[in-house]
């Protein structure tokens, strides 16, 4: 028997499949990327993070690289891990007892 959160975790993930693999990883990429871009650039002016670890040196292209190359593998991840928790959300359910 699977739980309430469970289940809305199967029917989150059945809409999100639905959308197909690479639509989904299109969409967190992009969104990891913006959140992975602009926290540390809004964290650099409170605590003057760039200065103190000499990433000003960085050029923007490399930030926003290293910004999306870690979005395309969260998401990747994400992915992976949600298909496989589906998976064994399912089992769990059809399994008699």
């Amino acid at each position: 028997m699977i739980t309430t959160k469970e289940k809305r975790f199967l029917k989150y993930w059945e809409d999100q499949k639905a959308g197909g693999k690479w639509q989904y990883i299109l969409v967190y990429t992009i969104g990891w990327s913006v959140i992975l871009f602009i926290v540390p650039l809004a964290g650099s002016f409170v605590i003057d993070m760039y200065s103190a670890l000499k990433l000003y040196q960085l050029p923007l292209w490399a930030s926003i690289l290293v910004a999306v190359s870690l979005g395309f593998a969260g998401s990747i991840y994400f992915w992976d891990r949600n298909e496989k928790k589906a998976k064994d959300l399912l089992q769990k359910q059809n399994s008699p007892g």
